[in-house]
């Protein structure tokens, strides 16, 4: 995952986030029993200084005390997911682009609604 344009959220917040359509692909746990949901950024409309977007990057958030069963009904590329109560979102790498997060990821009502109409 290299994701664009993260060394203008260096003090990284969830305001990343924002302009951002996320779609679930999927969700495991680990080797080292730590549970990985994986995002698809299918819509991103943030006006960044150099015109890049991360539109078609992933994200895979760890997630705390949630496992397999809380994401049996997300449908991989259909459902719209929101990244919330960040705990931990670490940008690293030689070219910072690299994003390392745990958080919640829970379904965006809104945007289920929307996805479903269009």
């Amino acid at each position: 995952m290299a994701l664009k344009n993260l060394r203008n959220f260096l003090k990284f917040d969830k305001s990343f986030f924002d302009n951002k359509e996320l779609v679930y692909l999927g969700s495991k746990l680990t080797q080292d029993n730590k549970f990985k949901v994986s995002l698809l950024i299918v819509k991103d409309t943030t006006e960044y200084q150099n015109g890049q977007t991360n539109l078609g990057e992933q994200v895979v958030v760890t997630v705390n005390n949630k496992g397999i069963d809380e994401y049996s009904k997300f449908i991989p590329m259909k459902t719209i997911c929101r990244i919330e109560n960040i705990t931990k979102a670490v940008v690293y790498g030689e070219f910072q682009n690299q994003l390392s997060i745990t958080a919640d990821v829970i379904t965006d009502p809104q945007g289920n609604k929307q996805h479903e109409k269009g």
